[in-house]
């Protein structure tokens, strides 16, 4: 790859990482620490920690975060060791296991565009409903 596509390449990472990363947690933390006069405020951020229902739904997320942690740590290591130490009966099918959910994200993903664009999809429905395509003629 020459030097110069590489360079547009890097660019293009980096303003797509901008817009779809940066740029929305900068407009949550925004929201967290300015108020409505566009002053700097702990406001918002003291109201999570005075208010018990708030107070008590952090705590119970850090918790369960932690015991998940634990419980997958427990699980995966041994399993691990095991895998990566041992030949045995079905490694070949285990391993076939393990990365199937590598592979269905971009299938469901599929499933849901086949559901807007397909022939009964819902952009035809809508366009059909609107009398801007016939019924005996879908799209697909």
């Amino acid at each position: 790859m020459s030097k110069a596509l590489s360079r547009t390449v890097f660019g293009v990472m980096l303003v797509f990482f901008a817009l779809f990363f940066v740029l929305p947690i900068w407009g949550t933390l925004r929201t967290a620490f300015v108020d409505s006069d566009g002053h700097f405020t702990l406001e918002f951020v003291l109201e999570v920690f005075r208010n018990t229902l708030y107070r008590e739904g952090l705590v119970n997320s850090f918790v369960i975060a932690a015991w998940t942690t634990l419980g997958c740590l427990l699980t995966a290591l041994p399993l691990a060791i095991v895998y990566v130490r041992f030949d045995y009966p079905g490694k070949t099918l285990l391993n076939s296991l393990v990365l199937t959910p590598l592979i269905l994200p971009p299938f469901v993903g599929a499933l849901g565009i086949q559901a807007m664009l397909g022939q009964a999809g819902a952009l035809n429905s809508l366009l059909m409903d609107l009398g801007l395509m016939s019924r005996e003629q879908p799209m697909d």
